[in-house]
């Protein structure tokens, strides 16, 4: 932190301390408490401490207010624990899959090009449910289709699942071209993402 702005908080109560700590915090605005008792913030904070010390002094925030941006701090820490773990599940399914290419893209010593296409489509579907506007990632999940669509069916699949899997991919290939909305686009790719790494 630069030579911070100090502010005269010296004669504050502890309860005053701790409600505008938690404002601070809930606004993301770095702090300390100085060893006189006042308060530093960076310089270039200190338009939003000004506003919010203004707010803070004349009552604005109750003390329940207050005491609520608690759990709106600890929501956000867990919303980020959450997505922390949504991504961990998300690298341990493409690992999985990374291996799965090695060993299964082969049987019985052919190569099974149904296979290959099928991962290949999971990965295009994958990125595609995350970014359904950049034409890079469209376009690899329309030559995913096109591919799974001259494939083979693999090794072990059902006729009905694999006709599904194709169809889907088709679907949502020509809606592509159609420009259906993109947030529609992404959950279709959501859905079949999941069909597909459900039984591979």
């Amino acid at each position: 932190m630069a030579e911070p702005v100090v502010y005269e908080t010296q004669r504050w109560t502890d309860d005053q301390r701790l409600g505008f700590e938690r404002l601070l915090k809930w606004s993301q605005i770095s702090f300390e408490w100085l060893s006189d008792g006042s308060l530093g913030v960076d310089p270039a904070d200190e338009d939003r401490v000004d506003a919010l010390l203004d707010q803070f002094t004349s009552g604005d925030f109750s003390a329940d207010a207050l005491m609520d941006l608690d759990g709106s701090i600890d929501q956000d820490a867990e919303d980020e624990q959450d997505e922390a773990a949504d991504d961990l599940d998300d690298q341990v399914v493409e690992e999985d899959l990374a291996d799965q290419r090695i060993s299964a893209a082969t049987v019985d010593g052919d190569f099974d090009e149904g296979f290959a296409a099928l991962v290949s489509l999971y990965e295009a579907a994958e990125a595609f449910s995350r970014n359904s506007i950049e034409d890079k990632v469209r376009g690899a999940f329309q030559r995913s289709a096109e591919a799974i669509d001259l494939a083979e069916r693999p090794f072990g699949w059902e006729e009905d699942l694999w006709d599904y899997v194709c169809d889907r991919a088709a679907l949502i290939s020509t809606a592509i071209g159609d420009e259906v909305d993109h947030e529609v686009l992404s959950i279709d790719a959501r859905g079949l993402r999941e069909i597909i790494v459900r039984y591979l």
